[in-house]
């Protein structure tokens, strides 16, 4: 949400802009598009508005603004991000997506770890579609995520074209790089969601620090942690435990 001092400075920029296009528009007209835009983080409605005044020929309106913040935001079309899921499955690729790309694979992984790879993009689409069109309702934009990879030639690339394309910050990037200066092959974070993807080769080091980042992923995602799953599991022995003994006296009790 821009503060008050910010969204001055938008309207500022819309009258501006619209003279720029070859329009005037009132004060009072600025200003309550800026209002309506204040959603929106102050830099990226900046970038969107000089992509208005580079590429745009008509006139100034919110939606030809919101359509280039949501396409420097990362936000695809529904095949490309069908594309994009499927790169993001590969371990040894890094890849920067979002999470309403997450969200909708997660919803058809079952589908598409199985046979019918027609259905699962069709199911893909159509959930992808309903996220994206709630997320416009609600004037939300895609958050970027990064799937990593163990090649460390393709997370370096990877990462670079996503500071170019703004959808990381140089720090982001950097953050990344940092945290995962590891032997190769490194992780999949998707496995590791999933409970695999740490080498068993791997120093005990290493693998205390892919256990504890899996069970943050696990968290993020609303998943179980390792640990809860574990749990969970004691409790169920327990429970078949008690299940067999309550039979076997019972059949005892029967042949007595």
């Amino acid at each position: 949400m821009l503060t008050e001092h910010e969204t001055v400075r938008l309207a500022d920029e819309l009258g501006a802009t619209a003279e720029a296009l070859g329009q005037v528009i009132s004060e009072n007209a600025a200003a309550l598009m800026a209002a309506d835009l204040s959603v929106y983080p102050y830099a990226a409605l900046r970038r969107a508005l000089g992509r208005v005044r580079m590429e745009h020929s008509g006139r100034l309106t919110q939606q030809a603004i919101v359509q280039r913040l949501e396409v420097l935001a990362g936000r695809l079309t529904p095949n490309e991000a069908w594309a994009l899921a499927l790169a993001a499955q590969d371990e040894a690729a890094t890849v920067v997506w979002n999470d309403e790309i997450q969200q909708a694979w997660n919803q058809v992984r079952a589908v598409a770890e199985g046979r019918d790879k027609v259905g699962a993009r069709m199911a893909f689409l159509a959930a992808y579609e309903r996220i994206t069109a709630q997320a416009r309702e609600q004037q939300r934009l895609p958050r970027a995520l990064v799937s990593i990879g163990w090649d460390a030639q393709q997370r370096a690339a990877a990462l670079e074209r996503a500071v170019a394309a703004g959808l990381l910050t140089q720090e982001q990037a950097g953050q990344y790089t940092e945290t995962l200066a590891l032997p190769a092959p490194v992780f999949n974070p998707m496995a590791l969601l999933e409970g695999g993807g740490v080498p068993k080769s791997a120093p005990p080091e290493l693998q205390a620090k892919l256990s504890s980042l899996r069970d943050e992923l696990a968290k993020r995602a609303g998943r179980f942690t390792r640990q809860q799953v574990m749990a969970r599991r004691q409790r169920m022995q327990l429970s078949n435990a008690k299940r067999a003994t309550a039979q076997a006296v019972a059949r005892y009790q029967g042949a007595a």
